[in-house]
């Protein structure tokens, strides 16, 4: 069999002619083959010995003895093409490499990258982020500062309206505390997020969140607007819970690449399993975090740990509701959301009575 001389082959020989002809010291050949100056003395004997020919590897033009069979590779590409790229499914190399190995397929992601590349396959788009300004550095103290936001996407399968994801992730370990999907970036979601991280992990120390309105009064600042913050705020405030708000997504680096990871692994894994509800979604969610974080989270050092635990009969629904001053008209009823509450009156002799609405 003929053998090929690549370009790094052509320069090897160039260098070992010319330290031949002593143009070239041993030092300077070393250097310009990258090897030792006792190996300059092995390759040149070599060369001498078996001609040009002894500076091409014994192994180029043969099969390597652990390339996997040509069914094996045809296998892996019918897998990523039909159960794994359909209905608007195209997984990254080391998501399908997960994939596979659930599926009890154990292969080094180098030689899954190579098979699906020689298959045709091109790997999807990255979308790495522009570095404009040093990271900042972690947090020492897992719960000492939760990222918060909302990431609006389509996220359901077959539908093309946008829903927002709300989430928290842990600065210091990169554990996602709570995911929770909604119509529309709202309270709700946050509380469902604050719900889960306490339940699993505790009370945070501080919520590090963009200008929304949710967080802080977007109006011109004035002392009635520093007064009234908003409900959610207000809950947070009442746990404890300092928050940092931010106009720059930049300053909340670890939960926007978090997103990026999500809008591929989560969104993919959402339509292979076709769900079309959000509470669906919602559902297996639930089930997915523990997944992303055993793949992509370092665990609590219980000696660097500042959640704040949980009493065990504590009253959630009551603790994390969201309260609204109201107006009591009339000394007797109430105006709440387009709707009229009468106040019921404790009488002396009567009992409960229920006092009757005034015509308004």
């Amino acid at each position: 069999m003929t053998k090929i001389f690549t370009t790094k082959n052509v320069d090897r020989l160039r260098v070992i002619q010319m330290y031949l002809s002593g143009e070239y010291t041993r030092k300077m050949a070393a250097l310009n083959l990258g090897v030792t100056e006792r190996q300059v003395t092995r390759i040149v004997q070599k060369y001498i010995e078996n001609g040009p020919e002894s500076v091409i590897h014994g192994n180029t033009g043969k099969v390597a003895k652990n390339r996997h069979s040509d069914e094996f590779r045809q296998m892996i590409i019918s897998l990523y093409k039909e159960k794994y790229g359909k209905n608007g499914v195209k997984l990254n190399f080391c998501h399908f490499k997960d994939k596979l190995e659930d599926e009890g397929i154990r292969i080094p992601y180098p030689s899954l990258r190579r098979i699906l590349i020689e298959g045709g396959i091109s790997p999807p788009e990255s979308r790495a982020a522009k570095i404009t300004s040093p990271p900042r550095p972690r947090r020492i103290f897992a719960g000492e500062l939760l990222q918060v936001d909302a990431s609006i996407h389509n996220w359901l399968y077959k539908d093309f309206h946008l829903y927002a994801l709300h989430g928290a992730i842990d600065d210091a370990t990169g554990i996602i505390t709570g995911l929770w999907l909604e119509k529309a970036e709202n309270m709700y979601g946050y509380q469902m997020i604050l719900l889960q991280t306490m339940k699993q992990y505790g009370i945070p120390k501080c919520f590090y969140t963009d200008n929304r309105n949710v967080f802080e009064n977007t109006k011109k600042k004035t002392a009635a607007s520093k007064l009234n913050s908003p409900r959610f705020k207000a809950l947070l405030t009442r746990l404890g819970i300092e928050v940092i708000s931010t106009s720059n997504p930049r300053a909340k680096g670890r939960i926007e690449r978090i997103w990026r990871t999500l809008q591929s692994r989560l969104l993919n894994e959402l339509y292979l399993r076709k769900i079309t509800t959000i509470e669906e979604a919602n559902a297996f969610i639930q089930k997915y975090i523990p997944v992303l974080n055993k793949a992509f989270a370092s665990d609590i050092d219980p000696s660097r740990n500042s959640f704040r635990e949980v009493p065990a009969t504590y009253n959630y629904n009551q603790n994390l509701a969201l309260r609204k001053e109201v107006r009591i008209h009339g000394g007797c009823y109430l105006a709440l959301s387009n709707h009229y509450f009468v106040i019921k009156k404790q009488g002396n002799d009567t009992g409960n009575k229920q006092l009757a609405l005034p015509d308004v």
